[in-house]
């Protein structure tokens, strides 16, 4: 399968002005870009996450 090439991009462009309007296209292109690069920052470093059991002072009150 191959890539889309700048003509169909550009059709889901205007589709995408149409259905969602020009205000909310931009900060969903801001999301999405955020997200790319902290998904290729996430994947370049090795940070491992801890896991710890809860502290009992920390459970809410019921």
């Amino acid at each position: 399968m191959r890539p889309p090439g700048s003509g169909e991009l550009l059709f889901i462009l205007v589709l995408c002005v149409v259905v969602f309007s020009a205000s909310k296209v931009n900060p969903m292109g801001d999301a999405l870009g955020a997200f790319w690069r902290n998904l290729k920052r996430g994947m370049k470093s090795d940070d491992r996450i801890t896991v710890r059991p809860a502290d009992r002072d920390d459970e809410p009150k019921a």
